[in-house]
């Protein structure tokens, strides 16, 4: 659930990045009011203007949506190889592990060839 949270915030991030460069949605007055989570940020505002600054947060967010994404598909490994590592261990007591998703998830061992 965790892996699919951060890949859609990741895609909701990259489809919207855009919006900030429209001042109607994003006046001046909110730009600043963004600004004030990083000390960076308000920095940079007072010395390059509101326009530059807007692409400051419009580079930012893509990376950060671009990281979202990153981080969802190690989580999905990670968890893939957690459920193969149980799987294999406990294979003699007929316990299996899965993980329950409306997408299929496939688990095969690294060196099935």
């Amino acid at each position: 659930a965790i892996a699919e949270y951060l890949e859609r915030l990741g895609n909701i991030l990259i489809t919207l990045h855009d919006l900030i460069f429209d001042k109607i949605f994003y006046p001046d007055a909110k730009i600043e009011k963004i600004t004030r989570v990083s000390v960076h940020w308000q920095k940079y505002l007072k010395n390059h203007g509101h326009d530059k600054t807007r692409e400051l947060i419009h580079s930012d967010i893509i990376e950060q949506g671009n990281k979202k994404i990153y981080y969802s598909k190690n989580l999905r490994h990670f968890g893939e190889s957690i459920l193969l590592l149980l799987n294999n261990k406990l294979k003699y007591c007929k316990v299996v592990f899965e993980i329950f998703c409306e997408e299929p998830i496939l688990i095969a061992p690294k060196n099935s060839a």
